[in-house]
């Protein structure tokens, strides 16, 4: 599923809509991110999935101080940024959502797409 989040990112990309870039990354590395907690044995709640503020949280407390401690403040950064960046994207219209901010939102789901690869031996598909 986040392959195909970050490839509509990158397709709004390419259209200069830049609020649906930034959404559709943000949801990559969310979807990312849940393979991760699910890899170290979280359950999902049984109505659907984590909130957003909590799955942010518990990802921070459960996996990157877990299995990505060399880079935790890497990965805590791209998370609440890639969180505040997707808020502003959906709910703020009054927000500038430029070319800057999906190249940045995109660089850091990339970046968790990545190490789900890498840390689960799946494809983020």
């Amino acid at each position: 599923m986040a392959e195909h989040s970050f490839q509509a990112s990158q397709d709004a990309f390419e259209r200069k809509k830049f609020r649906t870039s930034v959404s559709r990354a943000y949801y990559a590395l969310y979807q990312s991110a849940t393979a991760l907690m699910i890899h170290v044995n979280l359950v999902p709640p049984e109505k659907g999935n984590w909130g957003h503020a909590k799955l942010m949280t518990m990802f921070e407390d459960q996996v990157i101080r877990r299995i990505l401690k060399k880079r935790a403040i890497e990965y805590k950064q791209a998370c609440s940024r890639s969180y505040i960046a997707r808020a502003s994207a959906d709910y703020r219209p009054s927000d500038v959502v430029d070319v800057m901010s999906a190249r940045e939102t995109r660089r850091w789901a990339a970046m968790v797409m990545k190490t789900a690869e890498k840390v689960t031996g799946h494809d983020t598909e």
